[in-house]
């Protein structure tokens, strides 16, 4: 008779949202006891609200043959806290308990009251000498004097307005946590990506021929002579995000008029040439010195006069702005000079001449 009413466990199944697993306000067996109403919910396929009655015995049994008292109590709290509605003994020893339940736990406005508490916790961090069981009982005690308000506000909201409310409810749990500044409250935040360091230029063993050479080789070899000069590594950039290579590149267009087999040669020549006209007490010879235009036009003249030049005016790597009117036409000569900068012969005649 009994199989015939009440349907065996182990053909049931036993199911709560993590929410509900980890709400304070359920204890243990509390929680022990709400997931056996929702086995006989979700077995029965039962629609809410409903009723569920559970064999007293078999209760008893279930928590360690406790007296009716115990369960009781355990059936009080899920009633205090909303997870059901009543509950009554019926039929003394061999009768049975009954539940009423008008909606799923998980649904429940102090499982959402929890849920923002774990929340607001696992973002505290105690400064240093604090205890975390004096912080806790009294962050605690400051919950308990709001928490039915805020269960009604939830309970009566409508679904779009609920995390307004539960907005409000984790700012007053930061500001009661910080309150005596005991401990600071973060915010959860997406584990930021670690960005990779950029590699270093290095230094690599070169080709013989140095035709065989590329930007990597020529960028290697100039590392190589600056350490050389300097007893220092160069930085992979300068402020405007130029690179070692990008200099080389400079210096290629710079020879881009030579023949083939004579421009790889001369660029080898012009990165020790500049560092044999290099005074180390006035400049840095970075790579981004030696791309400067009125550089690369220097060392290409002691190249070919073998006359080391005066070491390498301040100017040259002065900001334009800082320039005087003759400075910034001599340099407007020497890169129209260098690039041509798409100008007839004729204006370039003309450019040249007004700078003389």
């Amino acid at each position: 008779m009994m199989t015939g009413r009440f349907i065996l466990y182990h053909n049931g199944h036993f199911r709560l949202e993590n929410e509900v697993a980890c709400c304070s306000r359920l204890t243990g067996d509390s929680l022990k006891l709400l997931g056996l109403i929702m086995n006989r919910v979700n077995t029965a396929q039962a629609q809410l609200p409903t009723k569920v009655a559970l064999p007293r015995l078999l209760l008893k049994r279930v928590f360690g043959n406790k007296d009716d008292k115990t369960v009781k109590n355990y059936a009080k709290r899920l009633m205090e806290y909303g997870f059901i509605e009543t509950f009554s003994m019926q039929g003394g020893d061999r009768g049975e308990f009954v539940f009423s339940i008008t909606d799923r736990p998980e649904n429940n406005p102090f499982v959402f009251l929890s849920h923002a508490e774990n929340e607001v916790i696992a973002n505290t961090e105690l400064y240093k000498g604090q205890k975390a069981d004096s912080l806790l009982q009294a962050f605690t005690a400051a919950v308990k004097v709001v928490e039915h308000n805020y269960a009604a506000r939830l309970k009566s909201a409508a679904e779009s307005h609920r995390e307004t409310i539960l907005t409000a409810y984790r700012n007053y749990l930061s500001e009661v946590l910080q309150a005596d500044g005991k401990a600071y409250v973060g915010t959860r935040q997406v584990k930021p990506k670690t960005n990779k360091a950029k590699p270093e230029p290095t230094e690599t063993a070169l080709p013989d021929d140095v035709q065989l050479w590329s930007y990597p080789e020529f960028e290697s070899h100039f590392l190589s002579e600056y350490r050389k000069a300097t007893g220092k590594k160069h930085r992979t950039k300068n402020r405007e995000g130029k690179t070692v290579t990008d200099c080389i590149k400079e210096l290629q267009h710079h020879y881009r008029d030579l023949d083939r087999a004579e421009q790889k040669p001369t660029m080898k020549k012009h990165i020790e040439a500049f560092f044999v006209c290099y005074d180390s007490k006035k400049l840095n010879p970075r790579a981004f010195f030696m791309a400067d235009c009125d550089v690369l036009c220097k060392v290409e003249d002691y190249l070919k006069t073998g006359q080391k030049p005066i070491v390498y005016e301040e100017r040259s790597i002065k900001d334009k702005k800082g320039m005087s009117q003759e400075e910034m036409r001599a340099q407007q000569v020497r890169e129209a000079k260098q690039e041509r900068k798409g100008l007839s012969l004729e204006a370039l005649e003309q450019i040249l001449g007004e700078g003389n």
